[in-house]
């Protein structure tokens, strides 16, 4: 005969450790202008990308010229999984 499983109790739930909420830092808008002062060439354009059209670092850095509308005024973002949005050129 087999032998009788017991019971498991149930394990009373237990609380987490905390973490610590972290504030996002903003930089100013003199902090901005010294910045994007201070860079030239590729770099600059991608701040000015980042910084200026919202775009992320990953989405900038894939940027082709074909991403770019000048008659439309777009400029046509592209994720990682084929998916698109638009932004307007100002």
């Amino acid at each position: 005969m087999a032998a009788a499983v017991s019971a498991i109790p149930p394990v009373a739930p237990s609380a987490g450790a905390r973490t610590r909420q972290r504030l996002p830092v903003v930089l100013s808008e003199a902090e901005v202008r010294a910045v994007r002062g201070r860079l030239e060439g590729d770099p600059a354009l991608v701040v000015g990308l980042l910084y200026g059209g919202g775009l992320r670092l990953m989405e900038a850095l894939r940027l082709r010229v074909q991403d770019l509308d000048f008659e439309r005024r777009e400029l046509t973002v592209r994720n990682g999984n084929s998916a698109k949005r638009y932004n307007d050129i100002s």
